[in-house]
């Protein structure tokens, strides 16, 4: 943007020299028809003078008595025809400054329209170029501001690069915790499934013992109630013995059921 206004103020400034100097070169031709003018106009005042015929320019003989009257009457014929062809040449010549006299007004007349023209021309384009120079002014006084705000924007730039450089420092130390606490999590994520699996064979082992001490508890109820019913008849007397004999061996059964329970228990904890 600097580049363009340096460049049109620059064009302005070349136009407006060559409009002073095409003005100057209009007053000089003006100056110049009016020298001529007046030069045309002192001829115009010019009146041919008779001029007094003097005996002696004539070329007289000394004694008029030396010539017989034809002889001067031939003589002053002669002069005065000689007179006359200048009269007449004098007379054309003075046509002629008069036909050019009216030719250099026709020309001032025209070159004081073209001057008119020229002058209307260069107070316009003065006006233009008054305009443009406040512009240009105004537009170097923005081009300041600008550059003082482009001044403060790189300062500005300069330190979000700094703040950016520092986040990215930090962003990587982040990212470098992060990677590490992902790969612990993943560790624990995998020890987390290997003690649910173990924790999961450790129920179903849980309950295959159970069932099989359920199992075992069965046929051993079973057994005694054969054993009860088969000797029922048999131990009728020592009746409450028995019963407690076999109050006694059922806690024991018991006893070691839970014994192996709590022992189950105990290892699924360990």
């Amino acid at each position: 943007m600097d580049q363009d206004f340096l460049k049109k103020e620059e064009e302005f400034r070349r136009e407006n020299k060559q409009l002073e100097l095409k003005t100057k070169e209009i007053l000089q031709k003006v100056d110049d028809i009016m020298v001529k003018k007046m030069q045309d106009l002192q001829l115009q005042h010019f009146k041919p003078e008779m001029r007094h015929i003097d005996l002696k320019d004539l070329n007289l003989p000394r004694s008029v008595d030396e010539m017989g009257a034809k002889g001067m009457v031939q003589f002053y014929k002669s002069k005065i025809k000689t007179l006359q062809d200048d009269l007449a040449k004098s007379q054309t010549e003075l046509k002629n400054k008069a036909d050019e006299l009216k030719k250099m007004q026709k020309n001032y007349q025209g070159a004081c329209e073209e001057k008119e023209k020229w002058f209307l021309q260069y107070n316009i384009e003065k006006n233009c170029n008054a305009k443009l120079e406040k512009q240009i002014t105004a537009c170097n006084s923005k081009l300041q501001l600008k550059d003082s705000e482009n001044v403060a924007l790189r300062k500005e730039v300069e330190q979000l690069k700094n703040e950016l450089k520092n986040s990215s420092n930090e962003l990587n130390a982040s990212e470098n915790r992060l990677k590490r606490a992902s790969q612990e999590i993943e560790k624990h994520k995998s020890l987390v499934k290997t003690l649910r699996q173990e924790e999961k064979e450790s129920k179903e082992s849980y309950r295959n013992n159970l069932k099989d001490l359920i199992s075992t508890v069965k046929q051993i109820q079973k057994h005694k109630n054969e054993l009860l019913h088969g000797y029922k008849k048999q131990i009728q007397l020592i009746d409450n013995l028995k019963k407690q004999k076999v109050h006694v061996e059922s806690c024991k059964v018991l006893e070691l059921a839970e014994s192996e329970f709590f022992k189950l228990l105990e290892w699924k904890l360990d």
